[in-house]
């Protein structure tokens, strides 16, 4: 057996490993560094970084997720673009705030009523809720509040709980977080504390207590002209019925507001009330007490004011303001808005009424005259329009401004901002100039965006608004601060740019479906019922308009499409609620999740 060579020995040996040459590229430079020079680093990229930096290690997790530096990436996004924007402080009520970024969100413009909620917030999660909103990103979770013919299920959304009322379920209350189980439930009562079996809701009014956090005050108000004041607590989840105001003359109570001690309502005559409850916050461990009889002190009696209006009561540091917003009509003027103002100080005393409209002073007459004011329990009158010697009620208006051959579909006031819906597919923006002597609302601007009838809006004092269309489908969100220097831009350019972003929920084609599942044919018997219900509407608005000049097909058909309309919407920081109806009648709550 021959040998084998000595070339083919060294071609089946191994070949020596190749030193890798250094790559200065790949070394992990980051890892030797301590955590203070790591977030100072990570402070220099942008948020898409940041939430990949949180992927590569559980220590980079925690230090590209750190507080802090979310906190200073919510400010440069959120708060200082917003304090270069605004121009004109002293007329939009807002205070200088310093420009540079301090850690203090109490310093922080637009931040100062929620500075304690956020001294241990999760900051990027504020980042993640503010950049939603700004996309219109949102999970709909839907909840059937309603049979099909029950009357309009009356809905106001405060601190993430939702208050329902109607006719056969009673007062209701859902937190947003699950609306699978009602959180709370209760019968209305009378004022003799039974439960009522012949008024129905017409009105809600919530407002959550100053002593107490969690705890709410809900009032109702019912077609009989009386109303009923409930208590809410978190912690027991349950009602706890106050007080019952005895029926009226004046009508259905159609709207209410309330803050704190006070109360204002508005009845179907046009008849404009203002109560102060002079009850004392309970000590903590007791039961609550009823809620003492209030203390009528202003009232008002109007004479063309038409839905949609507004009412609100806002706290200032010296006075409490009860505002009403409406619409009304004028001959050769067409539809417009009125605002009228009630300001007292903190013991309750009237300082006078103040009133402004969006149409031209000489065309401008008084919907709203006092009937009395109440002063340290005497009587006098007042007449809207004219300064007395006093200074009890002064007037002014803005120039002329937008006028409509129809009224609006919807009307939305928190100062300063008022925002008006139209069936043309559009809104208007006013914006409210309000001081202890004067009241003015400045010309109006046309909002467009939405591709079908605007149904309901809701405006807050940040500036954000939420609308939804007639059919339901489209939700939009508007930013309108950037409105409140309105004067440094021409007429055309601020027409051409709307700022509004369209919700579109992930999960709608999934909700959808469970929708349709849902959804069940109607019996013969139940076609015949919403056919009674349409000629009770129609009934019912000639009753309303009485005798007088007659009722127009127009209004008629007006009338006839409010009460048909469920186009109601509200939202706080995290939630947009609209409530809608489906083709068979249910009534539907929805909820638009941001988080």
């Amino acid at each position: 057996m021959s040998k084998r060579g000595p070339d083919g020995f060294l071609a089946d040996m191994p070949l020596a490993k190749r030193m890798r040459p250094d790559d200065a590229s790949k070394q992990d430079l980051l890892s030797r560094l301590s955590d203070e020079l790591i977030l100072h680093i990570l402070s220099f990229l942008p948020t898409q970084s940041l939430s990949l930096c949180q992927r590569l290690s559980r220590r980079f997790y925690g230090l590209a997720g750190d507080s802090e530096l979310w906190k200073e990436k919510y400010y440069a996004r959120w708060v200082w673009p917003r304090a270069r924007r605004i121009r004109h402080l002293k007329d939009s009520g807002l205070s200088t705030r310093p420009a540079g970024y301090t850690p203090r969100p109490s310093r922080w413009i637009g931040h100062e009523n929620s500075s304690k909620d956020l001294e241990h917030a999760d900051w990027k999660k504020q980042y993640r809720l503010r950049h939603n909103w700004s996309r219109g990103s949102c999970r709909v979770t839907e909840v059937e509040v309603a049979q099909p013919f029950v009357p309009p299920v009356l809905v106001k959304l405060c601190k993430a709980l939702v208050f329902t009322a109607d006719a056969s379920n009673g007062l209701r209350a859902w937190t947003t977080r699950d609306t699978k189980s009602c959180l709370a439930q209760q019968p209305l009562f009378d004022t003799k504390g039974e439960e009522r079996s012949d008024s129905t809701p017409t009105s809600i009014a919530v407002a959550p207590r100053d002593d107490a956090e969690g705890d709410f005050e809900v009032t109702v108000g019912f077609e009989d002209g009386s109303y009923s004041v409930y208590f809410l607590s978190c912690n027991s989840t349950r009602f706890d019925f106050q007080f019952s105001h005895p029926a009226s003359s004046n009508g259905a109570i159609t709207a209410l507001a309330s803050s704190s001690s006070y109360l204002l309502t508005l009845s179907q005559n046009q008849t404009l009330s203002l109560y102060r409850f002079c009850s004392k916050p309970h000590p903590e461990g007791q039961e609550v007490q009823a809620t003492k009889s209030p203390k009528l002190i202003a009232s008002l009696k109007a004479n063309n004011v038409f839905a949609p209006l507004s009412l609100s009561i806002r706290s200032l540091p010296t006075e409490i303001v009860a505002s009403i917003a409406y619409s009304f009509s004028r001959i050769g003027c067409g539809w417009s808005v009125g605002l009228q103002e009630l300001r007292l100080n903190q013991d309750g005393e009237s300082l006078g009424s103040q009133l402004a409209t969006t149409v031209d002073p000489q065309f401008c007459a008084h919907p709203l005259s006092p009937l009395m004011a109440r002063v340290n329990g005497k009587s006098r009158s007042q007449r809207a329009g004219n300064s007395d010697k006093n200074g009890s009620v002064t007037s002014s208006s803005a120039s002329p401004s937008l006028s409509y051959t129809q009224a609006p579909t919807s009307l939305s006031y928190c100062h300063p901002y008022l925002l008006t819906s139209h069936a043309d597919n559009t809104l208007t923006m006013y914006l409210v100039v309000s001081t202890s002597n004067s009241l003015t609302i400045k010309a109006g601007r046309r909002l467009w965006g939405h591709t079908s009838s605007v149904s309901g809006v809701q405006v807050s004092d940040r500036g954000k608004a939420v609308s939804v269309s007639s059919c339901g489908g489209e939700i939009r969100i508007w930013e309108l601060e950037d409105m409140i220097s309105s004067h440094a831009h021409s007429s055309t350019r601020m027409l051409q740019r709307d700022d509004s972003v369209q919700i579109s929920p992930e999960n709608e084609l999934e909700n959808e479906s469970d929708s349709w599942k849902r959804q069940r044919r109607l019996p013969h018997h139940q076609k015949q019922q919403r056919q009674s219900m349409d000629l009770e509407l129609v009934s019912e608005a000639i009753e309303r308009r009485g005798d007088g000049l007659g009722l127009a097909l127009e209004d008629m058909s007006r009338e006839l499409k409010w009460a048909r309309m469920r186009g109601w919407v509200g939202f706080d920081d995290e939630q947009v609620v609209v409530l809608h109806e489906r083709e068979a009648g249910t009534q539907l709550l929805g909820c638009y999740d941001f988080t």
